[in-house]
């Protein structure tokens, strides 16, 4: 992260992080666990530093919170259980159809079973940690419900960890775009091959742009939230 933006080292410095917390920590929510600061906000400005085009989030702006939940719901089953799946029935029909690229239809069909695994993982937790949290919040706020359940979840760490990518997806794509030379079919290759390395670019982008908007505005909102809940349990 520090090679990719000069300015990221500035921004940690800026938020109260000393060196001594970069360099003792290997993630960096335990740096800014040990230097007392929040992370969310921490999230938010270095996202905007490290992607300023990319985020493409104006049909979430203005959503009720619920709402926001329930639209990221649906998007993210789209992607784990009809998206996903489309692309490796298009695998596996193209590995009989293509014998000439059998073998480069087997590693992508394998990294895409690996992507499948680890995204349903990460959306799982923070559906089941984050979304939960978010409710939580809300419960209170708007229906003064939950106290106790909320006091518990803000002794625990954060869950807005969950809305940064793995380490392992991020593999996984730089492995698929390795093996298709990023998303150009071979030369001479039929109009489902090139369809199929179309439709594998088209996921990845548009997965890239889910995850900005959904960090770009659901941070916001869970930062906005928490903040409410703090200000009415000291009053």
């Amino acid at each position: 992260m520090l090679q990719a933006s000069p300015l990221a080292l500035e921004i940690l410095k800026e938020a109260g992080l000393q060196q001594m917390h970069i360099d003792r920590c290997t993630r960096l929510d335990e740096a800014a666990q040990t230097a007392g600061i929040s992370l969310s906000a921490l999230l938010l400005a270095l996202n905007r530093e490290l992607h300023p085009t990319s985020f493409d989030g104006g049909a979430y702006l203005n959503l009720d919170t619920r709402i926001l939940l329930d639209l990221l719901r649906m998007q993210h089953h789209d992607f784990i259980d009809k998206r996903l799946p489309r692309l490796e029935l298009l695998a596996r029909r193209l590995q009989k159809e293509v014998l000439s690229q059998q073998a480069l239809l087997s590693e992508i069909l394998r990294r895409l079973m690996h992507l499948k695994a680890s995204l349903s993982q990460h959306i799982l937790e923070e559906q089941d940690e984050l979304f939960s949290y978010v409710e939580l919040m809300l419960n209170y706020l708007q229906k003064n419900q939950g106290k106790k359940e909320l006091m518990t979840a803000l002794s625990k760490e954060s869950p807005v960890h969950h809305l940064i990518r793995s380490d392992e997806d991020d593999l996984i794509f730089e492995e698929i775009r390795r093996l298709t030379l990023n998303y150009q079919p071979p030369a001479g290759a039929s109009l489902m091959l090139r369809h199929f390395f179309a439709e594998l670019e088209r996921f990845e982008h548009e997965l890239q742009k889910h995850e900005n908007a959904e960090f770009e505005v659901l941070l916001g909102q869970v930062l906005s939230l928490e903040n409410a809940v703090l200000a009415r349990l000291a009053s």
